[in-house]
This record gives C-alpha cells, sequence and structure tokens, in this order.
C-alpha cells in the first residue's frame, strides 16, 4: 500500500511539472515574457493559433514586441498591429529628437557611382486607377500631415525636398511630367491647389526667397484660359518700386502714388503716361481749336508729340494712287505717316498723298497721310474731337492711311466701328491730313 501511494506522488508531481511547461509547438506572442538575456533577439512567430497572422518580435529585455506584423489579408504593418493598407508604417518619435531622418516614417536612401547610369530613385511611386469608373482617382503619394492641437507653433509639411547640389548639377524639387501616353479628352494639372479651410491663412503658392520665376506659357489670374503671356480678369494693383530703368527694361509699367501717374520705361528712362501731358497754349484739350485755325488732336501715341487735324475732310472720294503693282513707299512705318509721306512724290498719281503735302492750313507745310496707327488713334478719339464742336465731324466711312500693305493694298481706317482693313490702292476713301 505503501507503494501505491509512492507511486501517486511521483505521478502528480509530474503532472504538475507538465502542466508548468509550455504546450508543444505554442508559438511566443507579442506581450509575452522574455528576459534581459533575449535583449534585441529576433523571432518568428505565426501559425495556426494566429489565424494566419505573423509577426516578427523583438526582445526589448521584458517582454517580445512586434516590429513587424503580417496580416492574413496581405497588408504589412510596421509598428502598427492592425494595418489597413498594403503597407502601413507607423512611428512616434521620441522627445529630443531633433533630424529629419529620426523622425521618418519611412526613409530612403539612394545612390549611385557610375557614369552610365541614367537615375536614382529613393522612391517611385505607380498609381493605376484602371477602367473602374469616373469616381475614381488615383494617387502616386498622397499625404495626410497634421499637427497637434496645442499651444505651440506648429509646421506640417505634405511634401519637402532639400537640394544639394556641385558644380554644374541642377536641381529640381518637383518634377510634375507626363508620359504621352494618354487618350484625348483628359485635363493634366502640374499643380492643383484647393484650399478652402476660411480658419486659416491661406497661401496657394508663398515664396519667401527673391529669386526670379520662370514660365513658359501664358499665365492666368482670375481665368483658366489665358489669352496672353499675362491675362489679369479683373483689378491689378501695381505699384511703384526701385526697378531702374534700361535697355532691359523697356516697356516696364509702375504706378507714382505721389503723383498718381503711370509712369513706363521708354529704354532709357521713366516717362508719364499722356494723361499728365497737356496740349499747346490755348487749345490745351483735345478738340480744342488753336489760334492758327488748326484743331488740336491729342498727342501722338507713340511720340507723345502735338497732333493736330484740319477742321475738314481734305478728299471724300480721292484714291490712294491711281495704279496698283508697285512698292510705293520702300520703308513703310504702321506708326509714322510722315516719314511714309515723305517717301511718295507730289504727283496726281498719288492723289491722297498730294491732298495733305499742297495742304496750307494754319500756315503750315508739314501735313501728311496718317499712318496706321495714327489713324486708329484719331478714330479713338474721334467723339472727343467731334464733341468739341470745331471741325466738320468724322464721317461713318473709310479713311485712308498711309501705311501700305503690299503692292496692291493699303491699310485704311473705318471710322464707323475702329475697324481697320485692307484695301486696293485705286479704291476712292476719304481723307484728313494731319500734323506734328
Amino acid at each position: 500500500m505503501s507503494n501505491v501511494r509512492g507511486f501517486l506522488a511521483v505521478a502528480v508531481s509530474i503532472i504538475a511539472l507538465v502542466a508548468a511547461l509550455p504546450a508543444a509547438g505554442q508559438e511566443t506572442l507579442p506581450g509575452d515574457a522574455c528576459v534581459a538575456g533575449q535583449l534585441d533577439h529576433i523571432r518568428l512567430s505565426g501559425g495556426p493559433e494566429t489565424s494566419g497572422v505573423a509577426d516578427i518580435l523583438r526582445c526589448n529585455g521584458a517582454t517580445w514586441q512586434s516590429q513587424i506584423r503580417f496580416m492574413s489579408t496581405g497588408s504589412v504593418g510596421v509598428g502598427n498591429l492592425a494595418p489597413t493598407a498594403a503597407f502601413d508604417v507607423t512611428k512616434g518619435f521620441a522627445a529630443g529628437s531633433t533630424g529629419w531622418g529620426e523622425n521618418a516614417q519611412f526613409l530612403a536612401y539612394s545612390t549611385g557611382n557610375s557614369a552610365s547610369y541614367l537615375g536614382v530613385s529613393a522612391l517611385t511611386a505607380t498609381a493605376n486607377a484602371g477602367a473602374t469608373g469616373a469616381a475614381h482617382e488615383a494617387y502616386g503619394i498622397s499625404a495626410n500631415v497634421r499637427t497637434g492641437n496645442d499651444a505651440t507653433a506648429q509646421k506640417a509639411f505634405g511634401v519637402t525636398s532639400q537640394l544639394r547640389l556641385f558644380n554644374t548639377d541642377t536641381g529640381y524639387g518637383v518634377v510634375v511630367d507626363d508620359d504621352n501616353a494618354s487618350a484625348a479628352g483628359g485635363t493634366a494639372y502640374g499643380v492643383y491647389i484647393n484650399l478652402d479651410d476660411a480658419d486659416l491663412t491661406r497661401y496657394g503658392i508663398y515664396q519667401i526667397s527673391a529669386n526670379p520665376n520662370y514660365f513658359a506659357g501664358t499665365v492666368g489670374v482670375g481665368t483658366p484660359s489665358p489669352q496672353a503671356p499675362l491675362h489679369v480678369a479683373g483689378e491689378a494693383i501695381i505699384g511703384k518700386g526701385t526697378l531702374a530703368c534700361g535697355a532691359a527694361q523697356d516697356g516696364a509699367l509702375r504706378f507714382t502714388s505721389s503723383t498718381d501717374a503711370w509712369e513706363f520705361c521708354n529704354g532709357s528712362a521713366w516717362v508719364p503716361f499722356e494723361q499728365n501731358l497737356s496740349g499747346p497754349p490755348g487749345c490745351v484739350s483735345i478738340g480744342d481749336l488753336c489760334a492758327d485755325g488748326t484743331v488740336f488732336a491729342g498727342w501722338h501715341p507713340i511720340t507723345h508729340e502735338n497732333l493736330f487735324i484740319a477742321t475738314t475732310d481734305q478728299g471724300t472720294t480721292s484714291q490712294w494712287k491711281t495704279t496698283v503693282g508697285a512698292n510705293d513707299i520702300a520703308t513703310d512705318s504702321v506708326d509714322d505717316g510722315r516719314a511714309n509721306t515723305n517717301q511718295v512724290a507730289n504727283s496726281t498719281t498719288f492723289p491722297a498723298f498730294k491732298l495733305c503735302k499742297d495742304l496750307a492750313t494754319g500756315g503750315h507745310s508739314d501735313w501728311y497721310l496718317p499712318s496706321r496707327v495714327e489713324a486708329y488713334y484719331l478714330w479713338s478719339v474721334r467723339d472727343t474731337i467731334d464733341a468739341a464742336g470745331n471741325i466738320t465731324d468724322f464721317q461713318n466711312a473709310y479713311y485712308w492711311s498711309s501705311s501700305e500693305q503690299n503692292n496692291n493694298l493699303v491699310w485704311t481706317q473705318q471710322f464707323s466701328g475702329g475697324n481697320q482693313d485692307v484695301n486696293s490702292k485705286t479704291n476712292a476713301y476719304r481723307v484728313r491730313c494731319v500734323r506734328r
């Protein structure tokens, strides 16, 4: 009987010892205990017991922690035990971290040292929405960046680039290109910005460095379809800066608030626009009758010289020339009618020119047939001149310009609507001579 009791005692001891041992094949799971001697040891866990979930575990000296988790769905998590994306990286940075690399969720460093390689890519993203419907979108890189809601001033960067270049290298912070394989009908935006949170101070593009910018195409402000290198659909404010006027700045504009005057650079000096000009004594306003019997018509649109007209048309049915087929003005000008007129003989072969060359109104002999630009200017101030009541009004008809278009055609000015057309030299139109 004593032998039986002894056998039972041994059996109970063995059962207790076995119960204390881990089950055969049992996986180490995240959170299981480890000892200091296993610090930084790595284990792979996963199997039927974990329903297809696998982990790469690291001992931190006390417990086993999951470093990378593989889900049965195919998702992979780094620092995340429940990844939902194909590759999900989660990392919190420690206090005192200062560098971008220390706090990076994903840090890729690629280098190439061969003279023959085409390029090095630290991160390449390809997204293909496929034929899945109009509402689907493909994002090569999508960034959702937030700051903490506390009292400190923080910054959030969706995309950041830091360039380091040498010798004749060229750096691009962001490059947007297409593969020239798109189907017709699409719309491509190099950069698309939608900042609509009214609680924020919003800048679509904010540049703090004083470097130049280059745009090869057109730029639209307030319009998606710019029709000029710079197209502003609305008001624009132009102030006076410190830009010096030289040949490189020819054509630049500025507004001088001290005199409320617009100025333009003529290649050597800033010149006020013609609204600050005044006519000669006794006929200072457009349409005024001057003492010599001529009418002040304003200022030449190019030279800003005083421009005068006679009180009546010099011809009503005059030909530019009696024949066609010849280049009659060797050095033709669209803005200098005096230069054109001086190249034409005072002959009955050129009736319109002869009317001006023979005109002596006001005691002057320097009348000429206006150029294309001068004729257009006269049309632009026609209503002002007519309203002054000192001339026989301009008629709603074609008037000759002195600007030749080719051997057969000449530019004419329509005074009814302002259009300019080319017509045969032998047609008969009206003539109004000018002088300056």
